[in-house]
């Protein structure tokens, strides 16, 4: 199991599992970093986890938020075009990130 993590991001919700998984330095705002990452990789399946979801903090940096959730997402579906990947996605949101929340 291989995943794409940022330089400087914390292990710590997955350091029980840190033995089992491939890191690879990147970002989703790169796309030029997850097209090297595909074409190294040829992945079957992608698990697209990497989305900013916590609510109250995205009222305050909705820019952050759309560049990550977004255009990340975007930027992997392109790449995977442009690596001719035909990976099958899975991208996991929940009810918070999608609905109208006061």
């Amino acid at each position: 199991m291989i995943g794409l993590k940022r330089v400087n991001s914390s292990l710590r919700n997955i350091h029980h599992a840190c033995d089992r998984i491939q890191l690879y330095d990147g970002d989703l705002i790169d796309q030029t970093s997850l097209i090297s990452l595909l074409n190294q990789a040829k992945p079957d399946q992608i698990y697209h986890l990497g989305a900013l979801s916590w609510v109250t903090p995205s009222w305050n940096m909705p820019a952050a938020y759309m560049q990550v959730n977004a255009i990340g997402t975007i930027n992997l579906l392109e790449a995977m075009r442009a690596a001719g990947c035909r990976a099958r996605v899975l991208i996991s949101a929940t009810r918070k990130n999608m609905a109208m929340c006061p």
